[in-house]
Parts: structure tokens; C-alpha cells; sequence
């Protein structure tokens, strides 16, 4: 199972003993923001000094950010 990275991103709290609440720029107003933990990674320093690795932004379509889904892991009809 493959995860995208994205982040890194604040955790504002806890909910149970295996869920966070992120909080989410405003561009990702789509996105639940609670999270269970094997989704999570602590944040990785960056090895080379005074560098940032800026997120990559999503394309936007009629003023609307669009984000490019890499594969599809599971589904479920209902």
C-alpha cells in the first residue's frame, strides 16, 4: 500500500488513541482532516542546511485546485 506525502502538517488534537486532527491549509478544504496513525510519519528533518522543499501546488481548473490521484488502492460499490 503506497501513501502520498504531503506536510509537514500540525496536529491540533487527539481524538481517540489512534486518531489526529490536522490542521489542513485552506487548499485542502476537501480533505478530512482526522487521520488514523499508521498514516502518519513524525516530520524528517531536512539533512541540508537552510534548505526548504516547498509542497508542489495543485493544478487549478476553473479557479478550482485539482489534485492528480497517482493509483487507486481499494474501492467499494455500495
Amino acid at each position: 500500500m503506497g501513501f502520498i506525502t504531503l506536510g509537514p502538517f500540525e496536529v491540533i488534537a487527539q481524538g481517540g488513541s489512534r486518531s489526529y486532527t490536522l490542521w489542513l491549509p485552506d487548499s485542502m478544504h476537501a480533505v478530512h482532516t482526522v487521520f488514523h496513525a499508521f498514516m502518519l510519519e513524525p516530520v524528517t528533518p531536512n539533512s541540508i542546511p537552510n534548505q526548504v522543499q516547498a509542497l508542489t501546488p495543485p493544478t487549478e481548473i476553473n479557479g478550482e485546485p485539482k489534485y492528480e490521484i497517482s493509483k487507486v488502492l481499494d474501492s467499494k460499490i455500495n
